[in-house]
Parts: structure tokens; sequence; C-alpha cells
């Protein structure tokens, strides 16, 4: 690929982003799109961050892998220096084959580092919402020590109900 082509994964997060906006999203008349309970404008793509998301539910069942994050880390895409939000997220992996065998378990709680690879891009940040098409493999590493890696045939990012909020009290 020549240098002039490539795509920045947070260049690729935003068109994809912007791509869902424009396409389904509810919009208002003041161009406010809601997400997930969250109201966002239109021009503030929400981008999601493996790093520090806390996953509270994984199933695996018939090839579809889905972790529900009950504060998945969001960051405004527009504005870099903004704090993080938190919000509940699910991720789901199509068609997904473990490269070790996959306890539920050790796909809970924190997430120290984690990333996508798909068409030849290593993505750490993706879009809020994304659809990946074809073939992704992921890696997790959480914060207990337990390494996911997931390869799949398509996988999705969407949030759920709830409310995003800039912290967490414990």
């Amino acid at each position: 690929m020549r240098s002039d082509m490539r795509v920045s994964s947070l260049d690729f997060a935003l068109g994809c982003a912007s791509a869902y906006a424009a396409a389904i999203a509810p919009t208002y008349s003041d161009g406010v799109v809601v997400v997930g309970g969250t109201y966002l404008n239109r021009r503030r793509s929400m981008i999601f961050e493996f790093t520090d998301s806390e996953v509270a539910q994984c199933t695996w069942e018939d090839g579809r892998l889905q972790l529900r994050f009950s504060a998945a880390r969001l960051l405004d895409a527009s504005d870099p220096r903004a704090d993080a939000v938190w919000a509940p997220v699910l991720l789901t992996a199509e068609h997904a084959e473990p490269w070790e065998t996959l306890e539920p378990a050790a796909c809970m709680g924190r997430i120290r580092q984690g990333f996508v690879l798909h068409a030849s891009q290593r993505i750490q940040k993706l879009p809020m919402p994304c659809e990946l098409q074809g073939v992704v493999t992921m890696e997790l590493e959480f914060e207990q020590g337990g390494v996911v890696h997931v390869r799949c045939n398509g996988l999705s990012l969407h949030p759920l109900q709830g409310v995003a909020v800039g912290a967490y009290q414990c």
C-alpha cells in the first residue's frame, strides 16, 4: 500500500461513525443523534477504546462471542482533550474461533489493552457504533492476567440502553 493512501485507525473510526450517523441513527432537527440513551451532536463522533473498559458478562454460544461492557471507555473524536465518558456497550463477534479454550471467566473485568486486526490494520479504537465485515482478529489482555485471542467473521459494537457517565464510583 502506498504511504499516501494509508488510513489511520482514527480516520477509519471517524469514517465508520459518520457513515452510521448519516444512514441509521435517529436525528432530530437540531442535529442531535440518540445513541444508547445519550444525546450526541451529529458533529461529535464517539470512539470506543479497549483500554480500561470493563467487561461485565461474556457469553459464547454457537460460534457467537458476546462481551457486555458495563463501563466502556468512550472518547469524543472531535476533542481529544475531553475527558472520557463511560457507557454500557455490546461487542459481538460472529463465527468466532478462539485460539485456545475460551473460558467465559477469562473474559471478565478490566481490559489492560486490546486491539483488532481488520483489513491489514491494527485498530485499538473503534467508532461507536461499528460494524466490521470480513475476517477480524481480536486480542484482549485483562487486568487479572487473562489473554483472549479470537478470530471471527464480522464484529459489531453497539450501545446498550443506559446513560453515559463521567465516572463510576466503586
